[in-house]
């Protein structure tokens, strides 16, 4: 994935459409992801996941964030693809997670892969296997 391919707008778009709103809790949960490297304006999203509804926010939703994801645009995007996993670059603090302790425990539970995460692609086998 080249830098010029990355773009945190679809990064979250296609996360908001793989979340299991089955293992939330009830009610309003919002996440906010904060990009470290993206242009100010494309920094912020909010999901707001309302009893199985999930919404992308990019302006602040006037709702206090449940749980906060900060991280890089390629590093949430490797996670999405699975190309990372997500409780391995928590656990050295690529993606840093704040808000209760049962929620960010619950966090990776909640972000469902992308459909295509199994299917390594060519270019990461090759740098694998070099």
């Amino acid at each position: 994935m080249e830098g010029q391919d990355l773009d945190p707008s679809w990064v979250v778009w296609n996360m908001h459409r793989r979340i299991a709103t089955d293992k939330m809790p009830a009610g309003r949960t919002v996440i906010n992801i904060e990009f470290s490297d993206a242009r100010r304006r494309k920094c912020f999203y909010w999901l707001i996941i309302n009893d199985g509804d999930v919404d992308v926010c990019v302006k602040y939703p006037s709702f206090d964030s449940d749980v906060k994801v900060l991280s890089t645009v390629r590093v949430m995007a490797e996670v999405w693809r699975g190309i990372r996993d997500l409780r391995d670059e928590i656990s050295t603090g690529s993606v840093v997670l704040e808000g209760s302790s049962k929620l960010r425990k619950q966090f990776p539970g909640w972000l469902l892969l992308s459909h295509f995460a199994p299917v390594k692609s060519m270019r990461f086998e090759q740098v694998s296997s070099e």
